[in-house]
C-alpha cells in the first residue's frame, strides 16, 4: 500500500472493509442467532451487491450490509492503526489504547460504557494487530443508537487520567510477561518476527518493547490518540438487523460533529531483499525444544492469498494435514505442527508455517 497513489489506496481499502463486512455477516450474525429459522441460502456475490457505503464530510467511511434474518447487529470499527505506525519510544501504544479505550471519558465516568451496554443486551470486545485496532459491538437492534452515541464519545473525548494510565501500564506490562515472556512459542515466535524483517515496521511487536511500556509519557498517549483517532482514520461497519439510511443518518449525528485529523502518512519503508538465511537459537528452560521457519509473504490484497490461505491448511490444518501425519504420526519427530500468516497491508512474513513451530519431541539431529 505504501507505492500506491491515494485513490488506489481508498479505494483498496474501501474493498476490504466491504469484504470485512460480508466477513462480519457470516461469522457474527449467526452466533447472536437464537431460535430464528433457517435462512434461505445466499450466495457471496449476492450478499455483496446489497452492500452500502457512505463517507461523511469528517472522512468517516461508513459501510453497511442489512441482514434482517435476526433482530441483531454487529459493528466493527476499524482504526487504521497498529504497530506499523508506531516509532522508536512508542512502540505498544496502539494495543495500550485498546486498553485505554474502555476507560472513562470527559462525558462518562470509567465503568459506564460496559455497563450500560450490558444493561441493553450488547457485548463488546477489540483487538490490535500490525495494521489495525478493532472495536466490535454485539447487541440487539433496538440499542443501534445508544452504541453510536457511546462509540462516538470514546473516539472523540476519551480521558486521560493519570492514575487510570498507570493502572492501565501495569495490565498491559503483566501481560506482556504473561503472555510473551512465560511462554517460550511466543517469545521465539516475537523474536523471529524481529529477525525476518530489517527495515519494515512489521518487526515491532503488538504488544510493544518492554522499555517503551515502562516510559510511554503523557505527551506521547496524547499525542498517539489525537494523530490516530480520529474520523477520517476510521471505517464504521455495520452488518445485521438495520436500515442503511437510519445507520447513515446516525453516523452525521453522532460523528460528523467530531473534526477530522491529520492526515496519516502511509508507510514508506520497503523491506529490502534477503539475500540469504537468517539464523538464531534461544536457550531458555522448557520441555520441548522449539523449531520455526519464516518466510517472507504477500499482502492481503494479493490476488495469491486465498491460495496461500489453502495451502497452509492442507499443510497444517488438524490432524488430517500434510506435515501433521508426515512429522507427528509417521516419523514422529514432532508432537505438535502450526502456521499462521498475518494478513497485511503490506507484505508480511508467513510464520509457523510449513515446519513452522515444530514442538519436537527431542532435539533435531
Amino acid at each position: 500500500m505504501s507505492s500506491e497513489p491515494p485513490q488506489a489506496s481508498v479505494a483498496q481499502r474501501t474493498a476490504r472493509w466491504q469484504r470485512a463486512a460480508l466477513w462480519c455477516g457470516a461469522l457474527c450474525l449467526p452466533a447472536l442467532a437464537t431460535a430464528a429459522a433457517q435462512p434461505a441460502p445466499m450466495s457471496f456475490a449476492a450478499a455483496g451487491e446489497v452492500i452500502r457505503t457512505h463517507t461523511l464530510a469528517n472522512g468517516l467511511q461508513v459501510i453497511v450490509w442489512p441482514d434482517h434474518r435476526v433482530p441483531s447487529v454487529a459493528l466493527f470499527n476499524w482504526v487504521h492503526v497498529g504497530s506499523r505506525n508506531e516509532g522508536t519510544g512508542t512502540t505498544g501504544l496502539a494495543h495500550f489504547f485498546e486498553h485505554m479505550m474502555f476507560k472513562g471519558t470527559t462525558h462518562r465516568a470509567e465503568g459506564e460504557f460496559d455497563r450500560l451496554l450490558e444493561a441493553n443486551g450488547a457485548r463488546n470486545n477489540a483487538s490490535t494487530s500490525q495494521d489495525v485496532t478493532v472495536y466490535q459491538d454485539w447487541f440487539p437492534r433496538s440499542a443501534l443508537e445508544l452504541v453510536f452515541d457511546l462509540e462516538s464519545d470514546r473516539l472523540a473525548n476519551l480521558s486521560f487520567e493519570p492514575q487510570s494510565v498507570e493502572k492501565e501500564r501495569e495490565v498491559v506490562y503483566s501481560e506482556r510477561r504473561l503472555r510473551i515472556e512465560d511462554s517460550n512459542p511466543a517469545f521465539l515466535d516475537e523474536q523471529v518476527q524481529a529477525t525476518a524483517f530489517l527495515a519494515h515496521p512489521y518487526r515491532i511487536p503488538t504488544i510493544g518493547w518492554p522499555s517503551d511500556i515502562k516510559s510511554w509519557t503523557l505527551d506521547d498517549l496524547q499525542g498517539f490518540y489525537h494523530r490516530w483517532y480520529a474520523p477520517n482514520n476510521c471505517t464504521l461497519v455495520l452488518v445485521g438487523d438495520v436500515d442503511p439510511e437510519q445507520v447513515f443518518a446516525l453516523a452525521e449525528k453522532y460523528y460528523g460533529p467530531i473534526p477530522r485529523g491529520p492526515v496519516a502518512q502511509p508507510v514508506r519503508t520497503v523491506e529490502p531483499e534477503q539475500t540469504g538465511e537468517r539464523r538464531f537459537t534461544i536457550e531458555r528452560n522448557g520441555q520441548n525444544p522449539l523449531v520455526q521457519i519464516a518466510w517472507h509473504a504477500v499482502s492481503a490484497d494479493d490476488p495469491r492469498a486465498p491460495a496461500l490461505n489453502l495451502l497452509q491448511t492442507i499443510l497444517t490444518g488438524g490432524d488430517a494435514s500434510r506435515l501433521h501425519r508426515l512429522l507427528v504420526e509417521d516419523r514422529k519427530l514432532a508432537v505438535a505442527v502450526d502456521s499462521g500468516w498475518s494478513e497485511g497491508f503490506d507484505p508480511p512474513c508467513i510464520r509457523n508455517s510449513p515446519i513452522c513451530s515444530i514442538r519436537v519431541s527431542r532435539p533435531p539431529s
